[in-house]
């Protein structure tokens, strides 16, 4: 036998996106709603940029750990002109994606058994991260609207008989539910966590607040010491493969623990971004919130096929539309949503994300940043209509008798 594996390890949750995958290899003709990408690639110019720059020296070599210095200084003025953050007091730390990011900031504040806190429905990559650095990953409830439950966590941070969080971690626009939360709750957020915790706030899908609106103003950026921001340009930009996030911190005079803590953490890990894809980032930058705006503002004919495809569940059933993402609740006896996806994958060709798998069972969420606006997304949603169409007449019944069918088959 093989030596054991680390049981930290083996306690994180499955990669939800490695299931959906799974379940597309599994059902070759299958149309994915599931993973959260968008249909376009970066800016013309910042592909120039990376391949200008993959041919230098520089792109063969170490770089710094913390991340391209003009990029790093790019990313606070940014932050400062259209979100108001005070860049004078924070330091950007440029990551592999902002998976990484998330990773290293639980990594930099976690020891074994403390909390890392968020809210049900969770963006899954967190849990794992929390997981990861052997915390325990704990999520609070949200009030009916999707936003956190406030008054919940004022009493959770009150509460002299638990351990109290060492970071709170909020996704806004969410992942999963594509609600973008008002301002109150956000300065409220600021507050109450205020000399208790860590505020993680990830922006990744800030370009995508209030996407109904093509000229929607760009979120607010809090400064405050104990306020996190972390972003990604794999969304916005559509540079997933790229893999550049970051994290914006608030910097500590003199010794700066946590900068010396993700210093660390980079040199171990990744020990940097890759160079090229931090000159593509750059370029992104300097292209403007104009391209990416009309980007998404393109996006407008795919949330309404996705949204007129879960409407057989009913007008309340359905939720958010900022991000690249709706949630929605499926029946009420269709708790087992990882059922429901399987059977939407093999019965009607259609892959989404069990609302199980973000602590939420009995909801799925939808992607609606690719395919493309036009045919192949507009198939995708006639196929994911007619199953909720299914769901919505039949209810669980339908999806036990697939399942009994599959089982009859195997025997």
């Amino acid at each position: 036998m093989p030596p054991p594996l680390s049981r930290r390890v083996a306690s994180v949750d499955d990669p939800v996106i490695v299931r959906m995958r799974e379940l597309l290899a599994a059902n070759p003709a299958a149309a994915s709603l599931g993973q959260g990408a968008v249909w376009w690639a970066p800016p013309e110019s910042a592909l120039a940029a990376a391949a200008a720059a993959a041919s230098t020296p520089e792109a063969s070599r170490y770089s710094d750990d913390l991340g391209l210095p003009g990029l790093r200084a790019a990313l606070l003025a940014r932050a400062s002109a259209e979100g108001g953050l005070d860049a004078a007091s924070y330091r950007a730390v440029v990551t592999a994606g902002a998976n990484q990011a998330v990773a290293a900031l639980a990594l930099a504040t976690l020891d074994a058994g403390d909390v890392g806190l968020s809210f049900r429905p969770a963006y899954f990559n967190a849990t794992m991260a929390v997981q990861l650095a052997g915390g325990v990953a704990e999520t609070g409830p949200c009030t009916a609207g999707w936003a956190p439950d406030l008054d919940w966590l004022e009493e959770r941070l009150a509460d002299a008989d638990k351990s109290r969080p060492k970071f709170v971690y909020v996704v806004n626009p969410g992942n999963p539910t594509g609600v973008t939360l008002p301002p109150p709750v956000v300065s409220r957020l600021v507050s109450l966590t205020a000399g208790r915790c860590w505020l993680i706030l990830d922006g990744t899908y800030a370009d995508f607040a209030d996407s109904e609106n093509a000229a929607a103003r760009p979120l607010a950026l809090p400064s405050a010491p104990h306020v996190i921001h972390v972003g990604s340009f794999s969304k916005a930009y559509g540079a997933a493969g790229w893999r550049v996030g970051y994290v914006l911190y608030p910097a500590a005079r003199g010794a700066d623990p946590l900068g010396r803590a993700l210093l660390k953490i980079q040199d171990t890990v990744p020990i940097h971004a890759c160079v090229a894809s931090q000159r593509l980032a750059a370029a992104c930058l300097a292209e403007g919130r104009r391209w990416v705006r009309r980007r998404v503002a393109g996006l407008a004919p795919s949330r309404a096929a996705a949204r007129a495809a879960l409407a057989p569940l009913g007008p309340r059933a359905v939720a958010g539309g900022d991000a690249i993402y709706l949630w929605a609740a499926l029946p009420p006896d269709c708790a087992d949503d990882a059922a429901v996806a399987a059977w939407l994958a093999a019965a009607h060709g259609v892959c989404v994300v069990p609302g199980a798998a973000c602590g939420a069972p009995g909801h799925v969420r939808v992607a609606f940043g690719a395919p493309p606006p036009g045919p192949a997304f507009d198939e995708a949603a006639a196929r994911l209509r007619r199953g909720c169409e299914e769901l919505a007449e039949q209810g669980w019944g339908v999806v036990a008798r697939w399942l009994e069918g599959r089982r009859g088959r195997r025997v």
